[in-house]
């Protein structure tokens, strides 16, 4: 099927982009080079959020000048405006609330083209500095999926590294994204931006408050604990058995990937004074947390990886990780507070990175399973060692409520169990650990367990 979006696009012509007419549409400018997957991105959105066909087909026309259509996304309305060439969009800039601009990740490859792209950027931010003053900044790394593409770290290594774009873009909440447009990975951009945007609605609403945050004790504190600890390992949709292990096909896969770990897809931070751990590889990964520094973030996957990482290297590193978990655990708890302080908000948990609650027994039931499913599906050599090739290979992790076969959720979840290890009442744990480590005594602190 053709899209062709001439009748639309001129009755948008007709209409004063700076009009407000409408407070609901949220003005978005999508810019970019030719061929860099704009179009495309757009319909796909059109095909799916308005049409409820995100399976359709359709040829890319060549852009005139521009194609605007309204997409309706969680509770905002989205005024998308595409354009052919920045030239087109001279005079388009006001009441730009979002930028979104385009690179095409396999052209980045040619420095010429790559600087031409910061260049152009640079431009847009000097020049319309008053127009763009509060916009949202996205740079949107697409055909991430062909071969030749260049990494999303590495091209945003680039614009970080180019000293006037990074002071240009710093305020505008820039990110930079991965994208697949022509295979209908749209959605992580709007998931972003309609996430800010309840942000500043949310600091705005409470920008004037007096009331301070809760003390470590009060009620509202135990509350969101208990809140976290109950999704602290994540409730998973795939369940895993020995007869179907064989049978998982790459569409569950792909929910898997999806599913698993939520904030995979979170886009780059690259001037967050901590990092998120999906950012960094296996090796700086392990590095940083043998020194027990602060992160954005830990929650199950990331709990699953250093495990892995860990009994990989070195199977008696189970008091180190114990101790530096519960270090790190805190230090974004602080970090969180500090946040939220400055921002005058009560606690807004859907704001927040999602993090488990430290616990010696959960820690050390995964460090079991992890260590178990190693002797079950042990690397070979030549294999990938990596934990993504690693995890792939082992659906019995997928399940976060693997431990209600072996625990009551009372038990589990129990105040005694968050301070030391207590063995599960319904039913043994798999033999992952030699047979001096079962007697299991006080806190996992002071025992340094060992792993087959």
């Amino acid at each position: 099927m053709k899209r062709f979006s001439g009748m639309l696009t001129q009755l948008w012509a007709n209409k004063d982009s700076n009009a407000t007419d409408d407070e609901a549409d949220i003005p978005i400018r999508i810019l970019g080079a030719r061929g860099s997957g704009k179009t495309t991105f757009l319909y796909k959105l059109y095909f799916k959020h308005c049409a409820g066909q995100p399976d359709e087909v359709f040829d890319v026309l060549p852009t005139e000048s521009h194609n605007v259509e309204v997409i309706p996304f969680r509770r905002f309305s989205f005024e998308m405006w595409e354009f052919s060439e920045i030239s087109a969009a001279l005079n388009h800039m006001n009441n730009t609330q979002v930028l979104i601009y385009f690179l095409d990740a396999v052209a980045q490859n040619d420095a010429a083209v790559a600087d031409k792209a910061r260049e152009n950027m640079l431009w847009l931010l000097q020049t319309f500095s008053k127009q763009l003053e509060n916009a949202i900044v996205i740079t949107v790394a697409n055909k991430v999926d062909v071969p030749e593409a260049m990494d999303v770290q590495d091209i945003g290594q680039m614009w970080v590294k180019d000293r006037p774009l990074r002071d240009a873009l710093h305020g505008h909440h820039w990110r930079i994204f991965s994208c697949s447009a022509s295979s209908g990975q749209v959605d992580e951009v709007l998931d972003y931006v309609a996430q800010k945007l309840d942000f500043r609605e949310a600091t705005a609403k409470h920008s004037h408050s007096s009331i301070s945050l809760p003390s470590s004790t009060s009620l509202s504190t135990i509350t969101a604990r208990s809140a976290r600890r109950s999704g602290s390992l994540r409730k998973q949709s795939l369940e895993w058995s020995d007869d179907n292990c064989s049978n998982h096909t790459s569409e569950q896969q792909k929910k898997y990937l999806r599913d698993f770990h939520p904030q995979a897809k979170m886009p780059v931070t690259p001037w967050e004074e901590v990092p998120n751990p999906y950012h960094l590889s296996d090796r700086e990964y392990h590095d940083w947390f043998s020194q027990a520094k602060s992160l954005l973030f830990f929650d199950h996957y990331s709990l699953l990886r250093i495990t892995y990482l860990m009994v990989r290297d070195d199977g008696s590193q189970t008091k180190r990780l114990l101790y530096n978990l519960r270090t790190i655990l805190r230090g974004i708890e602080l970090m969180e507070q500090d946040t939220l302080r400055e921002a005058s908000l009560r606690r807004p948990q859907e704001l927040l990175h999602e993090s488990i609650e430290y616990s010696e027994t959960q820690t050390l039931f995964w460090i079991q399973m992890v260590s178990f499913a190693l002797l079950r599906h042990p690397v070979l050599e030549g294999e990938d060692n990596g934990f993504e090739a690693f995890l792939m290979r082992c659906p019995e992790l997928w399940d976060g409520d693997a431990w209600k076969t072996y625990y009551s959720t009372k038990l589990y979840h129990s105040e005694k169990a968050a301070s030391e290890f207590i063995p599960p009442d319904k039913k043994p744990l798999p033999n992952a650990f030699k047979s001096s480590a079962l007697a299991l005594k006080g806190s996992g602190l002071r025992i340094d367990y060992q792993v087959l």
